[in-house]
């Protein structure tokens, strides 16, 4: 199984959080736009970085609020994709995470969902690029996976796929059996976070509180199962957001993720 970690997840710089990756055993990593913005390396320097410890780069994210907008937004917005995709692939990637709408959506259609994420595919696949959708719990009009991976099946086009993030779907109480009927060719990538049951907005929770997988109250080892069993066999990933990261040491987290999600995908 090919583990990998959003650089989000772990505290300390880009080269810190990559080499505690590698140091502890993951395969490749999720790059997170605000830890190469922050960074001192160049392109260049990052993907250098990443070949000499050994780790592959599976998703650059996220790009946010592409899509539920009215026209001249969009077009600036497919603008900004542009980048964003020409960015991944020099960085190594061939995915891309665009997220649904959580500021600016101002169209509450599918139908124009369907024909923006489908322009977005176009340009991908111009660039040979993948993208994947996922449905943010606090989204406007788009909050479950199952939504989202509704929109995905309607845009029809191969390079166009759903994320999976067990957070997002089970902090919001969606039911994970609907992974069961999931076409795998649609699955582009699974990420994992574990939260504790806490009465608060689950938009706070999802940025303060995540936990690594099996140390919180979520069912993530049942949505990862499902996952695999209906035949996934990209990344198994770790996107965790928590304010007391911060204060660790990056070798540190890196390890107790790794044992986490090693332990969470075991039979």
């Amino acid at each position: 199984m090919h583990f990998s970690i959003a650089t989000v997840s772990l505290p300390g710089t880009l080269d810190a959080k990559l080499r505690a990756a590698a140091k502890a055993g993951f395969d490749g990593v999720e790059l997170f736009v605000p830890d190469i913005e922050e960074s001192p390396m160049n392109s260049n320097d990052i993907t250098s970085l990443m070949k000499e410890f050994g780790l592959s780069c599976d998703l650059y994210q996220p790009v946010k609020n592409l899509l539920s907008v009215k026209d001249k937004e969009f077009q600036h917005g497919l603008r900004r994709c542009e980048t964003a995709l020409a960015h991944a692939k020099q960085l190594g990637a061939n995915t891309i995470l665009v997220c649904s709408n959580t500021d600016s959506a101002s169209v509450d259609s599918d139908e124009v969902r369907v024909d923006q994420l489908r322009q977005i595919g176009k340009l991908a696949a111009g660039q040979g690029m993948r993208v994947a959708f996922e449905a943010l719990a606090w989204g406007r009009f788009v909050s479950t996976f199952a939504h989202a991976y509704d929109i995905v099946r309607h845009v029809d086009l191969p390079n166009v796929g759903v994320c999976l993030d067990s957070f997002h779907m089970l902090a919001l109480g969606e039911d994970s059996s609907v992974i069961d009927s999931v076409d795998p060719s649609k699955l582009f990538f699974v990420q994992l976070a574990d939260a504790p049951r806490l009465d608060m907005p689950v938009k706070e929770l999802s940025r303060h509180h995540r936990l690594w997988p099996g140390h919180g109250d979520l069912l993530v080892k049942e949505c990862l199962a499902k996952a695999l069993n209906v035949g996934y066999s990209g990344p198994v990933s770790l996107e965790i957001f928590n304010d007391s990261l911060d204060h660790e040491d990056p070798e540190a987290a890196a390890a107790d993720a790794y044992q986490a999600v090693a332990s969470v995908a075991s039979n």
